[in-house]
């Protein structure tokens, strides 16, 4: 399959970037930490779903990768809850 080469600025994120950028953001501001990678996937806040669930740690991992790359969050590798919002 081939790849697309997506080239944005911090200001600028696909759809699914938003959404989990936006649901870290919501999350930590409930519970005050950031969610594992499982969290992430289920959608959930407090048994709510305010995020379409993924099924793929490996999708939720890439779409980590790239709000880090673009300077949104840092995540320190093999920490559980490392995720920092920038």
């Amino acid at each position: 399959s081939k790849r697309r080469v997506l080239t944005m600025t911090k200001a600028g994120l696909t759809p699914k970037q938003r959404q989990v950028f936006d649901f870290l953001r919501l999350y930590y501001k409930t519970k005050g930490y950031c969610p594992s990678v499982r969290e992430i996937g289920s959608g959930q806040i407090d048994g709510q779903q305010v995020m379409q669930q993924r099924t793929s740690s490996t999708s939720v991992h890439r779409i980590l990768f790239s709000l880090q790359e673009r300077g949104w969050i840092t995540v320190r590798p093999g920490k559980a809850r490392s995720i920092t919002i920038l």
